[in-house]
């Protein structure tokens, strides 16, 4: 998927963890948005 459709998410609340063979290398996370634990998302081959 391309960076355009994270960065949607993101701006809607979610936290992505962008892994790289199972290992987290990097976190998309709202600036201003407070997170809950059900907005957070795990993204697996994104990269």
């Amino acid at each position: 998927m391309e960076l355009a459709h994270w960065l949607v998410r993101v701006e809607q609340g979610e936290e992505i963890v962008i892994t790289r063979r199972g290992k987290p290398v990097a976190r998309l996370v709202p600036t201003r948005a407070r997170l809950d634990a059900t907005a957070a998302r795990t993204v697996y081959g994104a990269v």
